[in-house]
């Protein structure tokens, strides 16, 4: 079943790439939640009309990303584990941002590009 209207063909790849990022990194946070719930669903939306495979290996490849972060800094892990953030979504240019915000505490970053890559920012 198609979750579009006939006037959009498909899915974004940037934006359910952004929806994978939330789910994945926002799982690393005590409790995660998003600051738009009707940009939620958008990116939702994309996300499930992505093939099974490519969520797969979209969702691998943000979790090796974090991982990779678990991995370098431990401590930055640790903290988030215990906070509640909020996560924003906004455009940087060519870029789409999920940005989790935790009132002026560690906060993570992620910049999707048009591709659907991602890249990871920490900043204490």
């Amino acid at each position: 079943m198609k979750s579009f209207s006939s006037i959009e063909k498909g899915y974004n790849r940037q934006f359910a790439a952004a929806y994978a990022a939330y789910m994945i990194a926002g799982s690393y946070f005590y409790k995660c939640e998003a600051a738009n719930s009707y940009e939620e669903k958008h990116l939702y939306l994309h996300y499930v009309e992505m093939p099974m495979g490519k969520q797969i290996d979209c969702e691998k490849r943000i979790d090796d990303l974090m991982q990779n972060i678990e991995y370098n800094d431990p401590e930055f892990i640790e903290s988030i584990s215990n906070l509640k953030c909020k996560a924003a979504f906004y455009r940087d240019g060519d870029d789409f941002i999920v940005d989790f915000r935790t009132g002026g505490f560690e906060s993570l970053q992620v910049l999707v590009d048009a591709g659907g890559r991602c890249t990871i920012a920490l900043s204490s």
